[in-house]
């Protein structure tokens, strides 16, 4: 049976989702570092052997804020004649995005996730927390705006790499002010982006 493949191709991951009976709830999801595929492409031709291996795909939707990562795909794609398609802003023409600037500059990652939450919220307070934290509020499909910080890893890095601050564990915490190093910075990372959901 043949069956759609959805695809993420962030920053720090890359991950393919892959539904056998073609249903959004019972999908299949296979993440792997976005710079295991960039350094060595076989790593990308091992991932649709194993989806492959008991399924057909129909075809592929990809969702890219790597542009890296998306001309890898793309030739891997072409040279396997595979039929894709990658998400882009004439896509979501049913969302009212006329408050942005630049509606052409919205990364591809929150168009896709929009186009998700709308389809089951009249209204939604997103918070997307991977390479950065991006917090965004949506209403009867129009989107207010957005914000982007740091994400937490990065975050911790910087603090870890730069600093002489090791081995900090990020906890709960419903303290407001820290006891020891990992509470102040997990309150101080946690807060912030609990701070900016209030705004």
């Amino acid at each position: 049976m043949k069956a759609n493949l959805y695809i993420n191709l962030g920053n720090t991951n890359a991950i393919f989702a892959f539904s056998e009976k073609n249903n959004i709830n019972n999908l299949k999801v296979t993440k792997i570092k976005s710079k295991t595929i960039i350094n060595d492409e076989t790593n990308l031709k091992n991932i649709f052997n194993k989806i492959n291996k008991k399924n057909q795909i129909k075809k592929i939707y990809i969702s890219s804020v790597n542009n890296q990562l998306g001309e890898k795909l793309k030739k891997y794609l072409e040279e396997n004649e595979y039929k894709y398609k990658f998400l882009s802003y004439k896509d979501t023409k049913f969302l009212d995005l006329s408050k942005l600037y630049n509606p052409y500059e919205l990364g591809n990652d929150i168009l896709s996730q929009l186009c998700y939450v709308s389809s089951f919220f009249e209204e939604a307070i997103v918070v997307s927390l991977g390479t950065a934290s991006v917090i965004y509020h949506l209403k009867n499909n129009k989107l207010s705006g957005v914000v982007i910080l740091p994400g937490i890893s990065q975050s911790l890095n910087n603090l870890t790499t730069k600093t002489d601050i090791q081995n900090v564990e990020i906890i709960d915490t419903k303290n407001k002010l820290g006891l020891n190093t990992s509470e102040s910075i997990s309150i101080g990372l946690l807060h912030s982006i609990e701070n900016q959901i209030k705004c």
